[in-house]
């Protein structure tokens, strides 16, 4: 347990030693001496409160007698906070030889919080520590956001994940069996023809009896096409048409059917014009993902980061695959078992609108510890 130990309560850690202490072989333990760090409530991660910030080796003694200090490092992290590290062990049952030794070098561990700037990656995805130049195995994304947003979007290209011509396929899987659908398709902008969503929806090549369709629509000129269209298909597994009157409301109604393996919400503006998008996204693989639409008229595309050469590189093609982004928009993938997340996320107080429900969604997908992709493996197709 490498910086564990300190953030739970003393009589806890207590009470943990001596539930499992026969149920292990060997037990090794590193804590920081006297390193207060406190969550205020604005730090990203609850549980990065040090409830144990006064440990010494003294302490450590009193405390946990059955635990040897082994090795002990008596000076401060690299940012100059603490005094110093214990490497502790089991004391009973098996005794673990002196050949321990921390990886001061990175030979096996590398951590990113204040190192990101000391590391690199070769054409084939290995990560190097150009101040060791060793090539650590583990990664290690211990620290504020940045850190963990660092090493969400290296993964992408570490361990053979990217091909230059191809982009990053890897995360793409072969579904073996045919999962069933919930569509919900949201009418809530003004478009000269609603039957043009309608008739590119009907083109998917996924088979109509796996697909149950929704359709919420906000205004009564809409209704009479609307039930005309559900009167004409009954190849699909079923349709049903709804009352558009909130955004956020609508889709969180929409996701409380729980019979079906995946849900796709498509607002109605948004044209799939690639007949394959909804067993691409299926195969992605991911809880929750939208395909990359770009406008063809106006500058607007789907997701947003802060990168905005990289945002560039993906609305371009330059970089093709399956991205972690902050925002994403518009038509949006969910799987059956993260649909409580993403209503949970709804649901949430915030100050956005009901007109960017899809804003807020995504900022408490991703405050909640979760992350929002967007794939461009493929031209999926375009905003009217």
């Amino acid at each position: 347990m490498g910086d564990v130990f300190e953030h739970v309560k003393r009589e806890d850690a207590q009470n943990w030693l001596k539930k499992n202490k026969n149920k292990f072989g060997e037990i090794i333990i590193v804590v920081p001496f006297e390193y207060e760090q406190v969550w205020d409530g604005d730090y990203e991660n609850k549980w990065g409160h040090h409830h144990q910030s006064d440990l010494t080796p003294e302490i450590m003694e009193s405390n946990f007698s059955e635990l040897h200090l082994r090795k002990w490092v008596n000076t401060p992290d690299s940012v100059g906070k603490g005094k110093g590290f214990g490497l502790y062990t089991k004391r009973y049952g098996f005794d673990i030889p002196s050949k321990i030794f921390l990886d001061n070098n990175q030979y096996i561990f590398q951590t990113l919080n204040e190192s990101i700037e000391d590391i690199e990656m070769d054409l084939v995805g290995r990560i190097r520590n150009r101040v060791t130049d060793n090539f650590p195995s583990v990664i290690h994304a211990n620290g504020p956001e940045k850190v963990k947003n660092f090493l969400d979007k290296i993964t992408d290209f570490m361990t053979l994940n990217y091909d230059f011509f191809y982009g990053n396929n890897s995360k793409i899987m072969e579904t073996q069996t045919k999962k069933t659908i919930s569509i919900g398709l949201f009418f809530q902008h003004d478009l000269k023809d609603i039957n043009q969503s309608l008739d590119l929806l009907k083109i998917q090549k996924f088979p109509k009896n796996l697909i149950k369709l929704v359709l919420y629509y906000n205004k009564e000129s809409d209704l009479y096409k609307l039930e005309k269209f559900k009167e004409n298909n009954k190849d699909y597994m079923s349709v049903e048409i709804k009352e558009n009157k909130n955004l956020t409301e609508s889709r969180i109604d929409f996701l409380q059917d729980r019979e079906t393996d995946y849900y796709l919400i498509i607002d109605s503006n948004f044209i799939l014009r690639n007949t394959n998008s909804i067993e691409i996204l299926i195969r992605s693989n991911k809880k929750m993902i939208s395909p990359m639409i770009v406008s063809e008229t106006v500058d607007h595309v789907n997701f947003h980061i802060t990168e905005g050469d990289l945002k560039l590189d993906y609305v371009k093609y330059n970089k093709r695959g399956i991205w972690s982004v902050e925002i994403i928009s518009g038509i949006i993938l969910i799987e059956n078992d993260f649909r409580v997340n993403v209503n949970q996320a709804l649901s949430q107080d915030t100050e956005h609108s009901d007109g960017d429900w899809d804003v807020k969604l995504s900022e408490n997908i991703k405050g909640n510890g979760y992350f929002c992709y967007i794939c461009n493996c493929n031209y999926f197709g375009t905003i009217i």
